[in-house]
């Protein structure tokens, strides 16, 4: 049913309760262990790991996914890809193909993801912060309350009652 309790769903959530209580310590004895740690370095290499994250995804993407003769855009939910001129696979193919997936959509698109990103990196800035100034488990509630915080605010502006199952 809707509200059953499920083993993956146990499992999801045993997973990221450990995940999100790791990350606290960890970013806790980081930043307090007196190493002279640099919360800003650490952000950096956070988002310089997840661009050569989504990097790699995107070349298994275009080896693996995108026929020969190429795909323009990445296919929607249940659209196929539309053909365009890559020609066979090769590293000026691949060039290619990164191009048009990353510049290919114009400066508003990029613009949409920008700000964003921007928005989350000085987050990510201020949460070192805070767990410098505050003992673990006040922040893990503090930083949790955004969750509750986001759903009255959805509630309140999209003018929808919560429901609870």
């Amino acid at each position: 049913g809707g509200g059953s309790v499920t083993p993956t769903g146990l499992a999801a959530l045993a997973t990221l309760v450990l995940q999100n209580t790791s990350l606290v310590l960890l970013m806790r004895v980081a930043v307090t262990s007196g190493s002279g740690f640099l919360s800003s370095t650490a952000v950096c290499c956070d988002e310089l790991f997840k661009l050569c994250l989504c990097t790699i995804v995107m070349v298994c993407y275009y080896v693996f996914k995108v026929p020969i003769g190429g795909a323009v855009e990445l296919p929607r939910f249940g659209d196929e890809p539309t053909k365009a001129g890559y020609g066979r696979k090769s590293l000026g193919g691949l060039a290619k193909f990164m191009k048009q997936e990353i510049f290919g959509h114009g400066l508003k698109e990029i613009l949409k993801l920008a700000l964003p990103a921007l928005c989350y990196t000085i987050q990510k800035n201020c949460l070192y912060v805070a767990i410098t100034h505050l003992e673990a488990a006040v922040y893990m509630v503090t930083y949790q309350a955004k969750i509750l915080t986001t759903a009255i605010f959805s509630c309140a502006l999209l003018r929808k009652p919560m429901s609870f199952m």
